[in-house]
């Protein structure tokens, strides 16, 4: 009789859960600044003001504040840990490229941030100084509406 040898199968991923909230979070805010600006303005446009410095210390400020949250299905705030530990982030607390690069094993229960049913919690307030403050980035960057 032949046996089998038993197989381990183990993945590896990279550890960036606040560059990875991060990006959900500019996901769901160009959703969004996508539905209120309309078709005349570029998505490019867009997407480069979210990366904005500046643009994104008001993202981090309105996380810190919790005046922006991510809530489920069910309206509760999902990530709280992950986006408290994102706004905390600067550029200079990034870890260096190697570090970037360095994996983990993969636990049960990991935090799955690709999770679609995810929406974004902001007041109106809070949401239009945003549109604002990207509006006034593509102007200043000459971003101009498509023809």
């Amino acid at each position: 009789m032949y046996h089998k040898k038993p197989v381990e199968i183990t993945s590896k991923v990279t550890k960036r859960p606040y560059l990875k909230i991060m990006e959900k979070i500019r996901m769901k805010l160009f959703e969004r600044l996508r539905e209120k600006l309309g078709e005349e303005h570029p998505d490019s446009g867009i997407h480069q003001a979210l990366r904005d410095r500046q643009i994104e210390e008001s993202i981090k400020k309105l996380m810190k504040e919790d005046r922006l949250r991510l809530l489920d299905d069910q309206r509760q705030p999902v990530y709280v840990d992950q986006i408290a530990l994102a706004a905390e982030q600067s550029e200079q607390q990034l870890p260096a490229k190697e570090e970037l690069t360095t994996t983990v094993n993969v636990t049960a229960g990991q935090v799955d941030y690709h999770k679609t049913g995810t929406t974004l919690d902001v007041h109106d307030f809070d949401m239009q100084m945003l549109e604002r403050e990207v509006l006034d980035h593509m102007r200043k960057n000459q971003t101009k509406p498509s023809e």
